[in-house]
């Protein structure tokens, strides 16, 4: 099964930026619950880290494309340096005014330290492309990737959770701006495998972002970052509430674990269904694993809850990568892709934002309906998006 990665992993050049990619974007499981974790202990309010949080988190959805679109016209490595200078500030500021500031200050502080973290996946992938394009081997790296992006949600939540409960509640935030920078740093200095920038006068028509084709996708992914969102601040609360709040960590690993799991073999699967049905499939089979969520009673059954709801996850994520990439322009892939981490990192920002109040006046287990809910809107999405797509093409085309 490992055989097929080790031979994407051969390509010059590929391990390390894969590698130091990884390191930059372990923060996208700490950054969120890093906040959660800190404000909560400085103001003892869900709801008020969950704002904190969802506007670090939106700030973060809106500036990916757009810092995307920026390293397919000016190279990755002349986007990151003064992107990541910026973002060290941002959050430093953040961490120095979390304890003392009103809420006002912290959202501010906290949005512009989410609008400067570029989207290290989105770039790792379309780096992968630019090795793999139009061959079996990019469905490996995409998995391969999608298998790190879970080992990513396995390690993160158990550090923040052990460096806020266990050193100080701020800690994992520290942490967080020391890998993105550092781990970015170095992901910039890989300049043998960077895509070739392409200005914007050499774009053509035929560089669109097609409205039709990735529209459906992008939303059904907002409605998954909405499953991630609320799934993260209610564990928190739900571990809290049990006494065993240092449990959150571990808890929302073994979600990861699961998806890592699954995306492990599906990246080692020759597949005769195509991606659009694959991603369909894993739509439903996200909401069905969600329903037990609100019904759950000891810490140790969420967690096998958990686990199973994981598996759904990375086959889902991977059929949506390859679909995107067959749908966008070369010279605009990694905007493309940055597409779903926007549609992601916003709907987190709205699962944060939502489940916060609603754990706060209902109790945790209510909280997880948002999930659940969320889970019923991205299989209803996915369907009726699929539809749409099928239909004849009118005449004209919007653009993202």
């Amino acid at each position: 099964m490992l055989r097929r990665y080790v031979e994407v992993l051969r390509a010059p050049g590929a391990l390390a930026f894969s590698a130091s990619g990884l390191t930059a974007r372990l923060t996208m499981s700490m950054f969120g619950i890093s906040i959660v974790l800190a404000v909560s202990a400085e103001t003892g309010s869900y709801g008020r880290a969950g704002l904190v949080a969802g506007a670090a988190l939106l700030a973060q959805a809106v500036a990916v494309p757009l810092l995307a679109r920026a390293a397919d016209r000016l190279g990755q490595r002349r986007m990151l340096r003064p992107v990541l200078s910026l973002h060290a500030a941002c959050l430093g500021a953040f961490i120095v005014v979390v304890g003392v500031a009103p809420v006002g200050v912290l959202v501010g502080t906290a949005a512009l330290a989410g609008a400067t973290i570029p989207s290290f996946g989105s770039m790792v992938r379309a780096r992968w492309a630019r090795l793999y394009g139009g061959t079996p081997r990019l469905h490996t790296a995409y998995a391969f990737e999608s298998v790190l992006d879970e080992v990513v949600f396995v390690v993160g939540p158990v550090v923040a959770t052990v460096l806020a409960t266990s050193l100080h509640p701020r800690s994992g935030l520290v942490a967080t701006l020391l890998l993105t920078v550092g781990g970015g740093l170095v992901f910039a200095a890989q300049r043998r495998t960077e895509p070739t920038p392409t200005p914007r006068q050499h774009h053509l028509d035929g560089d669109r972002l097609r409205t039709r084709s990735l529209g459906w996708i992008v939303l059904t992914f907002a409605f998954m970052g909405v499953i991630f969102g609320s799934v993260e601040v209610v564990t928190v609360a739900f571990t809290d509430a049990a006494g065993v709040i240092q449990a959150s960590g571990p808890v929302l690993a073994v979600y990861a674990f699961g998806s890592m799991l699954s995306g492990l073999v599906v990246g080692s699967v020759h597949w005769r269904t195509g991606p659009r049905g694959r991603f369909l499939a894993g739509q439903a089979a996200m909401a069905a694993t969600l329903l037990p969520l609100p019904f759950v009673g000891p810490v140790w059954l969420l967690a096998v809850v958990m686990f199973v709801a994981g598996l759904a996850i990375s086959p889902t994520i991977i059929a949506g990568f390859s679909l995107v990439e067959s749908e966008a322009p070369a010279s605009r892939l990694t905007e493309g892709l940055a597409w779903i981490s926007t549609a992601l990192n916003a709907g987190v920002a709205v699962g944060a934002a939502v489940s916060g109040p609603v754990v706060d006046r209902f109790g945790p287990s209510t909280g997880y309906l948002v999930a659940v809910t969320a889970g019923l809107l991205t299989m209803a999405a996915g369907a009726v998006g699929h539809r749409r797509r099928a239909a004849p093409l009118p005449s004209a085309t919007g653009s993202l």
